[in-house]
Order: structure tokens, then C-alpha cells, then sequence
């Protein structure tokens, strides 16, 4: 919309009036556009609203405010926290508008910061499903923006007392500040419930007087730029006096982080986050019964795995040591009954596959020297036989026998011829 905003700055006060829808309808557009965005406005070069979509705002002079006069001045700029006319926080970001190196005008957009409330406050409650430590623990939380005055600019609990209070005094300058620049959004006079705009009064913040040691801590951390946390009395009505020795309130621990302007080198505003001890100390207690508890059972698992794995191992190995001694006792093996341990892909595994080739190796070994040595046990006896009949055939008495049964056998031939 940059080429609108030009047109509509350079032209005369006649030809702007011309001019005014169409720039109304480009802000409505910007606005309606992101839900962040509360409002656009442009300046002139004096920080006159030239421009709006409240007609009852043109004419307004805010060159008072920091961010129009930085914008005026070149710079980029981000205001301090402040309610709105809609009566939600927000903070402005201001930027000039040029033409060419001249300055003719300010474009200045008013952010929700509840945007960025809502999400912190969400990521303080969220918890996960079933934890009930964290459930009641978020119940008993709240998370609050703080101004650079330590005013209480928004609260989770939106009906809270502390709603635009300040924690602790203010002093004159502060106060006079915040009349002139409304940064606390206006409110109808006392006794009206409806007014006008121009009717409305500067809402001022009216200070909680047992909170000023929590306001000068939270202003300490505006002055160092650091977060931190800190323990304080938390009164049980939102006017009672200070209670160091806290009797008649309960004792809160607060964490506070300052949110840093990402162009210059300043604070925008604090978030607190605000617990009970007595809710941190029960979910403390809970969280440590609850870890003590987790232990317990993941030491009673740790030994049931312990045992489980030795028996795991055990097993296996009983196997083996069975096996072998019936190996020893001259079993046949067959290699499937260990195949359940001989399919493992681990150490043991290896080990009753090398021990299952072993044994097959040594049993073959063993069947193939019981054949030969049956094979040599019968060359040995073949062997025997013929030296035993080769010794009969040579012997005297073999020789004698021989020699007789040739003379038998001429003998017959003879009578057998002399019969003829």
C-alpha cells in the first residue's frame, strides 16, 4: 500500500479528502489481513493523524509518542506496551514514509500482544495426556505482562484485581506519562457506564502496596535486560498493606523474562509466569514419588531382563555341553537338533555352528578310519592264510605226504596194468 500512502501525503488537503476512502479501505484490508494487527494509522509530517479507520481520531496530534517521533526522525521504531481503544494490549511499530530521501509521513501499526500472552500461556498449561503433576500444577499457574512501570498490563485470570494495577508505587513523572499518551486505555468518568470517546478519561494505575518488593525486582530486570525468578508474599486481598513476614498471604515464586525489541536495543515488557509454593512444592513431592516409583519398576525390569538374558544364554550352552557328551559317549549327532542355536546371528551362534561342523568333520573322520581299518584287518588275515599254507606246503610233512600219494598213485597205475 506504499504507493497509496505517497499519493494521499503529497496531496492537497482538498484532493486528500478525494483520496480518503480509498486509503480507508487499503488500511481496512491491511488490517483484516493479519489477525495481529489492531489498527493502522499514517501520520504527517507534524504526527497528525491524517489517516484512520476511526474517523474520530483524524486530527489527533501523537507526535508526543516515542515511536512517531523515531519514525519522524528516520528510525524504525517499536513503542512501549499500552491498552488500546478496543481495550486490549498492544505496542505500536512506527516507520517513516519517504519520498525519495524526504520524510513525508509515518505509517504507524498497533500489534495484540495477546497473541504472544495466549501462546506463552499455552505453553505453560499444555501438558501431556494422563500427567496429572503437570495438570494441576498449570491449574495453580498464571502468566502476567508487566510494563516498564511494573503495571500488570494483562493476566490469564481476566477478571483478576491486579489488571492495570501497578506493583508498588508510581512516581509523578510516570504517572503524568501515562495520563498524556493514555497508555492504559481510557475509561467513561465515574458514575457513567457508557460515554463517548472524547468523554472518556486516561485510566491511571492504582498501586498494590504489598507487592512493591515483587515491582522493584521485576523493575531491576527492566534495567539489566535478565531474567530470573523470586520468592514474595502474595496478599490475600489486592489492598492489604506489606507483610514481610507474610501471615495473612501465602508465599509465590515468580520467573520473569524480559522480551527484547528486536530493532533496538530496549525492553518492550515482561512476562511473569506466578506459581504457589505450595502447588510447586506438591508437584515436587509428586514428580520425586513419581521418579522414585519409576525407578523401583525399572530396577525390577532390569533384573527380570538380567535373568531372562542369563537364562537366554544359559540354554544354549547347556545344549552344547549335552551334546558334546554324547558325542563323547559315541552318539551319532545329528546337526538339526542344535539348528535352533545355529541359527543365531550372534557370538553363540558362531559357536554352535563352528561346534556343529566340528563334530560332523570328526564323526566322518571316525567312520572313514573304521573302514580302513576293516579294510586292513582283512588284508592282514588274507595275509596270514597264505603264510600258513605256504608254510604246510614247504614242511617236511607236507613234502612226505606228497611224496606217499605219488607212490600210491604209481602203485594203483601198476595193478591196474598187470590186471589186463
Amino acid at each position: 500500500m506504499e504507493g497509496e500512502i505517497v499519493q494521499f501525503l503529497e496531496a492537497a488537503p482538498a484532493e486528500r479528502d478525494r483520496l480518503r476512502e480509498s486509503v480507508y479501505n487499503v488500511l481496512v484490508e491491511a488490517i483484516d489481513s493479519q489477525a495481529t494487527i489492531g489498527d493502522v494509522t499514517i501520520y504527517d509530517q507534524q504526527g497528525i493523524v491524517v489517516a484512520s479507520r476511526s474517523p474520530d481520531f483524524i486530527g489527533r496530534d501523537d507526535s508526543f509518542r516515542d515511536d512517531i517521533r523515531a519514525a519522524l526522525a528516520g528510525e524504525q521504531f517499536t513503542g512501549a506496551i499500552h491498552i488500546g481503544p478496543d481495550d486490549v494490549p498492544g505496542f505500536f511499530v512506527s516507520a517513516s514514509v519517504r519520498r525519495g530521501p524526504e520524510i513525508i509521513g509515518v505509517v504507524s501499526a498497533r500489534l495484540h500482544a495477546d497473541f504472544m500472552f495466549a501462546a506463552v500461556e499455552n505453553a505453560v498449561s499444555e501438558n501431556g495426556p494422563g500427567d496429572k503433576v503437570a495438570e494441576m500444577y498449570a491449574q495453580d499457574t498464571a502468566v502476567l505482562l508487566i510494563d516498564e512501570d511494573s503495571i500488570v498490563m494483562e493476566h490469564s485470570d481476566t477478571e483478576s484485581d491486579w489488571l492495570y494495577r501497578s506493583l508498588g508505587e508510581v512516581d509523578e513523572e510516570s504517572i503524568e506519562r501515562i495520563r498524556s499518551s493514555a497508555s492504559l486505555g481510557r475509561t467513561c468518568p465515574e458514575g457513567m457506564d457508557v460515554c463517548t470517546p472524547h468523554e472518556m478519561n486516561p485510566r491511571l494505575p492504582v498501586p498494590i502496596p504489598a507487592l512493591a518488593p515483587l515491582g522493584n525486582t521485576l523493575q531491576a530486570a527492566f534495567e539489566s535486560g535478565k531474567g530470573g525468578t523470586t520468592r514474595y508474599c502474595y496478599p490475600e486481598n489486592v489492598d492489604d498493606p506489606l507483610d514481610e513476614s507474610c501471615r495473612s498471604g501465602s508465599w509465590h515464586t515468580a520467573a520473569y523474562e524480559p522480551i527484547h525489541d528486536p530493532v533496538q536495543d530496549r525492553i518492550l515488557f515482561l512476562i511473569v509466569v506466578d506459581v504457589p509454593e505450595d502447588a510447586l512444592q506438591s508437584s515436587i513431592r509428586q514428580q520425586a514419588i513419581l521418579g522414585i516409583t519409576l525407578v523401583s519398576i525399572l530396577f525390577a525390569v532390569l533384573i527380570a531382563q538380567s535373568i531372562y538374558a542369563a537364562q537366554w544364554t544359559v540354554r544354549p550352552v547347556r545344549e552344547l555341553s549335552s551334546v558334546a557328551q554324547a558325542v563323547e559317549q559315541g552318539e551319532t549327532f545329528d546337526p538339526e537338533s542344535i539348528a535352533h542355536v545355529t541359527s543365531w546371528g550372534d557370538e553363540l551362534g558362531q559357536l554352535a555352528r563352528i561346534f556343529s561342523d566340528m563334530v560332523v568333520a570328526v564323526q566322518a573322520r571316525e567312520r572313514k578310519l573304521k573302514q580302513e581299518v576293516q579294510e586292513l584287518r582283512i588284508e592282514i588275515d588274507h595275509a596270514k592264510r597264505d603264510r600258513h599254507v605256504k608254510e604246510i606246503v614247504e614242511g617236511d610233512f607236507f613234502q612226505d605226504l606228497q611224496d606217499r600219494a605219488r607212490k600210491m598213485r604209481a602203485e594203483h597205475s601198476n595193478q591196474d596194468k598187470n590186471a589186463e
